[in-house]
């Protein structure tokens, strides 16, 4: 490159003229559109499925883990714990944090499911035998 005050060679990555002081900086290169091209713009990332399916999701994963108490755990329990994993495939962290959430609810509501069941089954057999 020379310098554009007084022609002396300035070498590659010099900012000043080694022989008149000048600043001197490094060519501009032209810009992508003179060359026709324009580069495309960054497609907004997304989770695999649709903001209203997220929802859908948390809502069932909330009601799989309440029913997995009440109702049938070994059906509901695993169902509530998948729905909620499904939730971290979303980019948005508020319905990963829900889903995290939603699959560890499950997964208590479903071991508390299987004692409130064994209890139910077995306090009867012990009220019978000590009367």
């Amino acid at each position: 490159m020379k310098c554009p005050n007084c022609g002396f060679e300035v070498a590659e990555g010099n900012l000043f003229c080694g022989e008149c002081g000048t600043p001197v900086s490094a060519p501009t290169p032209p810009p992508a559109e003179s060359f026709g091209y324009t580069p495309p713009a960054p497609a907004e990332q997304k989770g695999p499925l649709p903001d209203w399916a997220y929802i859908v999701l948390a809502v069932l994963s909330g009601l799989f883990a309440l029913s997995s108490c009440l109702c049938v755990p070994i059906c509901f329990g695993p169902l509530g714990i998948a729905s909620g994993l499904v939730l971290l495939t979303s980019q948005n962290k508020t319905y990963k944090y829900v889903g995290i959430g939603l699959a560890i609810a499950s997964a208590i509501f479903m071991i508390l499911g299987f004692v409130f069941g064994a209890a139910t089954a077995i306090l009867p057999q012990l009220t019978e035998s000590t009367s």
